[in-house]
């Protein structure tokens, strides 16, 4: 290990907090947005645990990077960041939104039940990690060096770009490939309810409330009037089951493959 300048380490902690930042806003923080906008209760239940692990971990890492000289402890640090990425990509949107929600609510803790993705799934998302952390780190030392000494703004904005987008396409199709599966039902659901409290009492085309599938309200009766607060139950590929406060009111929402199956009040088989 050695001593090494304090500009140094500060540019490497910045190299590696940007790395996850790019990371997890792509990853977890636009689904955040979008479902806050769609009657989310909890929008940010992977975003923010998950983040703020990959930024800690992302900064003692590039630490433990300038203390050393050797390459072995520098590819370790990395390959450790590649294997802490996908962990929070698996266990972010089950397990540890599991265990907030239920720290948040809880009321329904006993009653939620996040599955795993499964494991072609996790190999997917894997292969995007490691192109991307692999491209980070090999330009690292050249980028981080150039940010220090160069006296040109262009070579201090590539560090920001690389470490940003490149990390920020592999959070893009970690979202694509596994955190979009789980929010656009949801959304679905939330249009589904603002297109039924528009059109409530209203004749509506046939083809048009089957293609909403407005039937799978008509148990709710008028409650569709209040604004729904979305709540994932329990989901595994392909099923979503949803708790849905309505205000003096609650339901459960079941979707099957990106459809709505059915609401029922809750208490109600």
């Amino acid at each position: 290990m050695k001593q090494t300048s304090s500009p140094t380490m500060k540019v490497s902690i910045f190299y590696g907090l940007l790395c996850s930042l790019g990371f997890g806003i792509a990853a977890w923080g636009m689904d955040a947005a979008v479902l806050a906008r769609h009657y989310a209760q909890v929008p940010y239940v992977k975003f923010l645990p998950a983040v703020l692990i990959a930024v800690l971990f992302g900064i003692v890492f590039a630490w433990v990077r300038t203390r050393t000289l050797s390459n072995l402890v520098k590819a370790l640090t990395w390959i450790a960041y590649i294997a802490l990425l996908i962990a929070l990509a698996v266990w972010a949107p089950s397990k540890i939104a599991e265990w907030l929600v239920g720290v948040l609510k809880p009321d329904v803790a006993g009653k939620l039940r996040y599955s795993v993705v499964s494991f072609p799934t996790v190999i997917m998302v894997s292969f995007f990690i490691i192109v991307a952390v692999g491209v980070v780190a090999i330009f690292e030392e050249n980028l981080s060096t150039n940010f220090l000494w160069s006296g040109r703004p262009i070579d201090k904005i590539k560090l920001i770009l690389v470490a940003v987008l490149v990390m920020a396409m592999a959070g893009f199709w970690t979202d694509q490939i596994m955190t979009k599966e789980l929010r656009e039902p949801q959304v679905l659901l939330a249009k589904t309810f603002d297109f039924a409290r528009q059109n409530f009492n209203t004749e509506v085309e046939a083809q048009t409330a089957r293609a909403w599938h407005l039937s799978a309200l008509r148990e709710l009766g008028e409650a569709v009037l209040q604004q729904p607060a979305i709540l994932p139950k329990s989901f595994e590929p392909g099923i979503l089951e949803v708790f849905v406060d309505l205000n003096d009111s609650s339901a459960i929402c079941n979707l099957i493959y990106g459809q709505l199956s059915r609401c029922v009040p809750e208490g109600q088989k």
